[in-house]
């Protein structure tokens, strides 16, 4: 028999570092520790193509973790193989719609424990039971953030309807809190802005060669 004084001590480590999510290789786990979310569960969705979420979401976890005492999980966008992908593409190719594969985030089930919702998502279209697992969130009421692409995070349409309304994420029924980025000014890629400074300062060098390089650009008439 194990004496006491040395089950004690264990018992009280693993209370200190118990998670609400169990231990996966299809996602990360933090144990939060002594702060203001001390026992509040935070879970943080990577499922973008384009900054790199896959690896931001799991720095900003450790941090609120270490540093807040928050609980963090890290669900990822994941291929058919199971692997983090940031080349799947969001749109069918054309003439090959039978073709396109849909994405997958393993862990979605975890959202029914949390306390709040991270998204860092882009254009995704999800199995429909998937898509559910987030709908269910959104009608606890519990918080989001949504990051970036997520303002435009699922090209399928989440099954999420107001008073017999379809309610599309990333357009005008979810605003102010998730306005799509199609209102933005400009054409992405095609439009910058262009900066003067006052004569009378003396501009640093950074500031010259930008204010060189968008008089040499040639911007629209409009």
């Amino acid at each position: 028999m194990i004496p006491l004084r040395i089950v004690a001590p264990l018992l009280l480590c693993a209370q200190t570092f118990a998670h609400p999510v169990p231990e996966s290789s299809e996602w990360l786990t933090y144990p939060g520790g002594d702060g203001p979310g001390k026992g509040r569960h935070i879970v943080l969705i990577a499922a973008d193509q384009e900054y790199r979420s896959e690896q931001s979401m799991p720095m900003m976890a450790k941090v609120l973790s270490a540093h807040h005492g928050f609980d963090c999980t890290v669900l990822f966008g994941v291929n058919e193989k199971g692997e983090v992908d940031s080349t799947m593409p969001v749109y069918p190719e054309k003439g090959k719609e039978s073709e396109f594969k849909a994405h997958h985030i393993p862990g979605l089930e975890h959202l029914a424990s949390t306390d709040l919702v991270i998204f860092f998502t882009r254009l995704l279209t999800l199995p429909m039971n998937e898509r559910e697992l987030i709908v269910k969130y959104i009608d606890s009421g519990k918080p989001i953030i949504a990051l970036r692409t997520a303002n435009h995070g699922f090209q399928a349409p989440l099954p999420y309807k107001i008073n017999g309304k379809q309610v599309n994420w990333g357009t005008s029924d979810l605003r102010p809190c998730l306005w799509t980025f199609a209102f933005r000014l400009g054409n992405s890629a095609l439009v910058s802005s262009a900066g003067w400074s006052d004569t009378a300062i003396e501009p640093a060098r950074i500031l010259k060669a930008l204010i060189n390089k968008a008089n040499r650009r040639k911007m629209p008439a409009d």
